[in-house]
């Protein structure tokens, strides 16, 4: 399967298990984080469980599950997340999570520590204490963190390195509803130089009503395993500010 086709792969509409682990033949294969590593890019599809259809139906949120897919189409990471039940319904996509991602063996290579925080704020002043904010660590040591920017047009990320130093800006269009289109997000470092680019894929009608989300993630220069970490989280992130759907209306 070529690097083109892979944007246009679809997984099942419904998932009612664990996608089974590729293996070689000899049941050994590379770990998730060399997977990553050697990555130019990925596809973070949401799994489609019977339980979402409900959920988008009754709005009762329920936990979210996502398989990160390779160049050539092979999943490498699976990633869920860990939420209370109360804090689903209560706060919707402001919810605080964590999102453990791992790999075939079932090791987390790396985690993503949301706290509960308000979103879509305008104001500089709710910056950087008010606004939403992800955590990536490894081994249990933080290496990145990705904050929102209060802005009133263009939503924009900003990305800080372990000892709280801007490595890199996320800025998406002026409108990132996706309406029968993708919406890109461009990464860029702190000399605007464009390193890696986020899009949100359009699924289908039926998808996005039950809020079944797929992101590409392309890595335009060589980066470090930790960078692409960070980066994904971001794409994490994306998708919980945007495209989930607040059931605090409900």
């Amino acid at each position: 399967m070529n690097l083109h086709h892979m944007d246009s792969v679809s997984p099942p509409f419904v998932v009612d298990q664990e996608p089974i682990a590729w293996n070689n033949g000899n049941n050994q294969a590379p770990s998730g984080l060399e997977l990553l590593t050697n990555a130019k890019k990925v596809l973070i599809s949401q799994q489609v469980r019977w339980k979402d259809i409900c959920s988008a139906c009754t709005g009762c949120e329920v936990e979210k599950k996502y398989t990160i897919h390779g160049e050539n189409g092979d999943a490498i990471l699976w990633a869920s997340e860990t939420s209370g039940c109360g804090m689903r319904m209560c706060c919707g996509n402001d919810r605080s999570l964590q999102i453990g991602l791992t790999d075939f063996k079932s090791q987390e290579v790396f985690n993503l520590d949301r706290p509960l925080n308000c979103s879509g704020c305008c104001c500089s002043c709710c910056y950087p204490s008010c606004t939403q904010a992800m955590t990536v660590s490894m081994n249990g040591l933080p290496i990145g963190t990705i904050r929102e920017r209060a802005t009133w047009v263009y939503p924009v990320l900003h990305i800080f390195d372990p000892v709280d130093q801007q490595i890199m800006k996320v800025r998406g269009p002026c409108c990132p509803i996706s309406c029968g289109g993708d919406v890109e997000f461009f990464v860029t470092d702190t000399e605007g130089r464009e390193i890696a680019s986020i899009v949100k894929k359009w699924t289908g009608c039926a998808k996005e009503m039950i809020e079944a989300d797929n992101f590409s993630v392309e890595f335009k220069v060589d980066l470090g395993v930790k960078e692409k970490a960070v980066i994904v989280g971001a794409a994490f992130l994306i998708d919980f500010l945007h495209y989930e759907e607040n059931n605090q209306n409900h």
